[in-house]
């Protein structure tokens, strides 16, 4: 969330980054594995590595920035080879982030119990907090600090922050107006809607995807085409369309100029594709992606009432979701887990 806004306020936050949420692919190469951070033999290499990206993103930008959830594992370590170190720190709820870490991984990642896995990541969630509330404290630099929850409930002040602490706020008041409503859009929970594009996803959307854009003349055509095949049992092909749509309605004009839409009409799209998208892969076995999707469209949702939209395909689908996220949860948690 806070990586695409200030990738938004015009920050650059890296080239190579993970579409879901904004990490810098070049600094996050240790892929969350705490225990580099634990090895000397390996976290001398990472270290070096990360001083040859400093070094070679102060030569391109004036500014700029990345993301990396568990850089308060090393962040002391290269302070000084910042240029001039300004720090955002987000704090999320532990509980919600073991939650999505659940859903997130496959299951052959996945070891123990769900009540085991819970308390592993809240453990891990503490220590990685405890480590960068103490850099910030300690550290004497620019920070600022930001609860996710409350950046969701009051998006306009968490837009205002970000612009200023970035330095991002012009003389032109039209201009800022503008790119306060553009990041206020944007902050929706683990950026459903609005999403921001890194340069290497016009790669993804494959050709044999753009063809099948073509036969519709509009989003809304394209969705029902995709309810069609999810009805009749096509849960391949409609989740291969899903995906198109989704990607088209992000990349805009570039991809698919007959799906670009308001961003809260959009959302409205998007709140039924993760239905449809929940019910198809729930019927191909694929529980912990159903479940991910039934997260989606609860935020979606969220994210729409905020903006005061009320739509009748959303309304309809709320009592589904809500019967398919028991069935999914009762189905993956073999004992009562300690998040409801």
């Amino acid at each position: 969330m806070s990586s695409g806004a200030l990738r938004l306020a015009g920050v650059p936050m890296g080239e190579e980054t993970t579409v879901d949420t904004n990490e810098d692919r070049e600094f996050v190469s240790h892929q969350g594995d705490i225990s580099v951070f634990e090895d000397a033999a390996r976290l001398e290499p990472y270290l070096e590595r990360v001083r040859g990206l400093i070094a070679a993103r102060d030569r391109t930008y004036d500014v700029w920035g990345w993301k990396d959830p568990i850089s308060g594992l090393y962040l002391d370590r290269i302070l000084g080879d910042l240029r001039n170190p300004h720090l955002v720190l987000v704090m999320r709820d532990p509980a919600a982030i073991a939650m999505r870490e659940w859903v997130s991984l496959p299951q052959s990642h996945v070891s123990g119990t769900s009540q085991t896995f819970y308390f592993d990541h809240l453990a891990r969630t503490q220590l990685l907090y405890s480590r960068a509330v103490q850099i910030v404290r300690d550290c004497n630099l620019p920070a600022l600090i930001l609860s996710y929850e409350r950046c969701l409930r009051y998006p306009q002040d968490f837009a205002s922050r970000i612009i200023a602490f970035s330095g991002s706020s012009g003389e032109d008041e039209a201009t800022d107006e503008a790119l306060m409503q553009r990041i206020t859009t944007y902050v929706t929970p683990d950026a459903v809607t609005g999403r921001l594009t890194p340069p290497q996803r016009d790669a993804t959307l494959s050709t044999a995807r753009r063809k099948n854009l073509s036969f519709y003349g509009s989003i809304d055509d394209a969705y029902r085409a995709c309810a069609d095949l999810v009805n009749s049992a096509n849960y391949a092909d409609a989740l291969t369309l899903s995906a198109s749509i989704l990607e088209a309605g992000v990349e805009g004009t570039r991809v698919a100029p007959q799906f670009v839409v308001p961003p809260l009409s959009f959302a409205v799209i998007e709140a039924g594709l993760c239905f449809i998208r929940a019910i198809a892969l729930t019927n191909t076995g694929d529980q912990r992606r159903a479940l991910r999707e039934v997260f989606r469209f609860k935020a979606t949702q969220e994210f729409l009432a905020r903006n005061s939209v009320s739509d009748p395909l959303v309304e309809n689908l709320i009592e589904h979701v809500a019967q398919l996220q028991a069935r999914l949860e009762t189905a993956l948690f073999a004992e009562p887990a300690p998040i409801s």
